[in-house]
């Protein structure tokens, strides 16, 4: 089996262009990097689930594609390694954890997206 990343391009065609194949991303959870036309993207297996991510974070430029997956509300998010920013795997979605004062001083809250 072999899998494949979609790119939008400024025609608003689709291309699709083959990175690699299935059984590189071994067991219930895996990853490939790859460039294509100059952008670099990450295809990870997770939950048994092909899906594709910028490899740069968009916070801060820092290499996402090299952070460590951990769940957050339920969903599995993508951890940049240099600011600890989420990001849903699944869906794209962005999470920050909210702060709440408590006697005064600030205290870590609940993740919100």
């Amino acid at each position: 089996m072999r899998h494949t990343a979609r790119m939008q391009s400024s025609s608003e065609t689709d291309d699709w262009v083959q990175v690699g194949h299935a059984s590189s991303l071994a067991g219930s959870t895996g990853r490939l990097q790859a460039c294509i036309k100059g952008r670099y993207v990450t295809v990870l297996k997770v939950r048994g689930e092909l899906t594709c991510i910028d490899s740069v974070c968009f916070h801060a430029g820092g290499p996402l594609g090299l952070g460590d997956i951990e769940d957050v509300n339920g969903r599995p998010c993508l951890i940049c390694p240099w600011h600890n920013y989420k990001i849903d795997v699944l869906t794209g979605e962005k999470y920050y954890q909210a702060v709440n004062w408590h006697n005064g001083k600030m205290v870590p809250g609940d993740w919100k997206r």
